[in-house]
C-alpha cells in the first residue's frame, strides 16, 4: 500500500471530511479560517495536502516552505483511522 497527497480542493470528494477533520482536531483559537488558508495555498510558498491510502483518506498537512525551511501549520490524522499507526507508519521512511 502506497501513501499518496494531493492538492486539498473543494474538487476533492472527501473536501466535506478535510474541513471537519481541520474543525475537530484543533482548538477553536488556534484555528485560521478555512476561506483564508484556501487563498494562502494559492501562493507558491504554501502546501495545503490531504493523504491517502489507497482510497482511504488518512489526514492533513498545511505548510509554508522556502528553500531553507518548511513550517508545519497543520497535521492532522483523520481520527475515524486514528490508533492505526498512520503516525509512526510513514514518519521513518
Amino acid at each position: 500500500m502506497a501513501m499518496i497527497a494531493k492538492k486539498a480542493s473543494g474538487r476533492l470528494k472527501e473536501y466535506p471530511d478535510i474541513c471537519r477533520l481541520m474543525n475537530t482536531a484543533f482548538p477553536q483559537n488556534e484555528q485560521i479560517p478555512m476561506w483564508l488558508l484556501k487563498i494562502l495555498a494559492f501562493r507558491k510558498s504554501f502546501n495545503f495536502r490531504a493523504f491517502y491510502e489507497d482510497e482511504q483518506f488518512c489526514g492533513i498537512l498545511y505548510t509554508a516552505e522556502d528553500e531553507k525551511y518548511i513550517f508545519v501549520f497543520y497535521l492532522a490524522v483523520n481520527d475515524r483511522i486514528r490508533s492505526k499507526g498512520y503516525g509512526t507508519k510513514y514518519s521513518t521512511g
